[in-house]
C-alpha cells in the first residue's frame, strides 16, 4: 500500500496574491538523525523509484533522505491528489511543492542509465560462470580457479556469450561492420573486439601484389593494412610507437573515436612455448615496454581466458579442437597478436593454438581491432545477443 503524506502550509501573501507555499523540508517532514543530518519522516512522505533504466516500472523507497545521485525527477509522474503542484529544487537537491490546500502527493524518480561497464559488472554478473562471466579476482571456487588472472576483470568465455555490443551505429539490426564484442572490463573500462576484422593485415609494411601469401580471402577486394611501420633491415628496433592502428582503424569511427580511451598496450617480446595463459599473462603485465594508442589489437591472454576455464592449465601451444570450439575468439583463420615472439618473430593464433612467424613483407594474416571505452560511455539498451546487442549512449 502507499504511504500518503498530509502537506500544511504557511499562508504567504505577495504581490501577486495569496496563495500556500512549502517545502518537503519542514520540522514536520524533515527530522534530524543523532548527528545532526536532515533525514526525510518516511511515515509521511511516498518516495517511488522505477527499478532500472527505462524499465517504466516503480516501487515505494524507504529511502530517508532525497536521492543525491543515480535518479531524476519525474515531472510528469509525480503528483498531488488536490492539485498540489511538485517540483524538484536541482541545486539543493529536494522536492518544492506549492499547495493551497492539505493533500496527498507522491514523488516518482526515474532510474539514470549506467556507465556500461558498471552494468556489466552489476547487472550481467551474477557469480562465476553465470552468463558467461568470470570475475578474475583470485578468490573463484571452480575448476582452475587458482589460474584467474587476478587483476579483477571480468571477463566472458565458452562458445557463445551474450556480449555483443553495436557501435558507431544507431541503426536496427546493427551492421555487421558495427558489431563488436565485450572481451572484458579491465580497470573499470569496456574492452571491445570488432566481430569481423580484417584479412590482409601485414606486421609491418605493404607487400607488393604478387607476394601476398594464399590461405586467406580474396585479398584483391582489400587494403592493404599494416599494423606498424617496419623495416626489415632493423627489425630488432621495431617499436609500437609508431603503430598506424590508430590511423587505419580510426579512419572509420570519426564521430566516436571520443568514446575510445587512449590506452596503454603492453608489447614486450617473449617466448610462448608450452606455457598455459596464466604464465603469459604474467609475462604480458610485467614488462614496461607499451604502445600508447586507441587502437591495438587482442592479447595473447585475451584469447587463452575467452575459453572455458576447463582448459586453463593446457598449454597455449597445444591445439585442442574441444577447447577451440569452447572459445568465442576462436576462428579457423591464422590471426595477428599484438606480442612479438623475438626480435623478427610475432606471435600469433594459427587456428586455435598460440604460435610465431617470421615478420616479412610478404606475410598477410587476419586481425581485428581492439579498444577500451571510456569509463563514462552509458548503457541505454539491448540483452547482449546478436540479434539485440547492447546500445550505447
Amino acid at each position: 500500500m502507499k504511504k500518503t503524506v498530509l502537506i500544511s502550509c504557511a499562508l504567504l501573501t505577495t504581490i501577486i496574491g495569496v496563495y500556500n507555499y512549502c517545502y518537503y523540508d519542514s520540522e514536520k517532514y524533515v527530522l534530524q538523525d543523532e548527528v545532526g543530518n536532515q533525514i526525510i519522516n518516511t511515515n509521511a512522505l511516498t518516495m517511488m523509484y522505477e527499478t532500472e533504466y527505462q524499465s517504466g516500472e516503480y516501487q515505494v523507497s524507504s529511502d530517508s533522505v532525497w536521492p543525491q545521485e543515480g535518479y531524476t525527477f519525474n515531472a510528469e509522474l509525480s503528483r498531488c491528489e488536490n492539485g498540489s503542484t511538485l517540483t524538484w529544487d536541482d541545486e539543493n537537491k529536494k522536492v518544492q511543492v506549492k499547495a493551497n490546500t492539505s493533500d496527498k502527493c507522491y514523488v516518482y524518480f526515474d532510474a539514470n542509465p549506467l556507465p556500461l561497464a558498471e552494468y556489466i559488472i552489476n547487472k550481467v554478473y551474477i557469480e562465476d560462470g553465470e552468463n558467461g562471466l568470470y570475475y578474475h579476482d583470485g578468490q573463484g571456487s571452480y575448476i582452475n580457479a587458482d589460474q584467474e588472472a587476478g587483476d579483477n576483470s571480468y571477463r566472458y568465455v565458452g562458445a557463445n556469450p551474450n556480449n555483443f555490443v553495436c557501435f558507431g551505429s544507431d541503426v536496427t539490426p546493427c551492421p555487421a561492420d558495427n558489431l563488436y564484442q565485450i572481451i572484458g572490463v579491465f580497470d573499470g573500462q569496456i574492452k571491445l573486439i570488432k566481430k569481423m576484422g580484417f584479412y590482409n593485415v601485414t606486421w609491418g609494411g605493404v607487400p607488393n601484389e604478387e607476394e601476398l601469401v594464399s590461405g586467406i580471402k580474396d585479398n584483391s577486394e582489400f587494403e592493404i593494412v599494416p599494423l606498424i611501420d617496419w623495416h626489415p633491415e632493423v627489425c630488432q628496433k621495431v617499436d609500437w610507437s609508431s603503430s598506424a592502428l590508430d590511423n587505419y582503424y580510426g579512419i572509420n569511427y570519426t564521430e566516436y573515436m571520443d568514446k575510445i580511451a587512449e590506452s596503454k598496450w603492453n608489447i614486450e617480446t617473449f617466448n610462448l612455448s608450452s606455457y598455459n595463459i596464466k604464465t603469459v599473462f604474467s609475462n604480458e603485465i610485467t614488462n614496461e615496454h607499451v604502445y600508447l594508442g586507441k587502437i591495438g589489437i587482442m592479447y595473447v591472454s585475451d584469447y587463452g581466458y575467452a575459453s572455458l576455464p576447463d582448459y586453463w592449465l593446457e598449454s597455449l601451444s597445444t591445439n585442442d579442437n574441444d577447447r577451440n570450439i569452447n572459445n568465442w575468439l576462436y576462428t579457423e583463420l591464422v590471426e595477428w597478436t599484438i606480442s612479438k615472439r623475438g626480435d623478427c618473430e610475432a606471435n600469433l593464433i594459427y587456428k586455435g593454438n598460440i604460435g610465431a612467424t617470421q615478420i616479412v613483407d610478404s606475410i598477410v594474416y587476419y586481425s581485428r581491432p581492439t579498444f577500451y571505452l571510456k569509463p563514462d560511455v552509458l548503457y541505454i539498451s539491448g540483452t547482449g545477443t546478436q540479434e539485440d546487442p547492447y546500445r550505447i549512449a
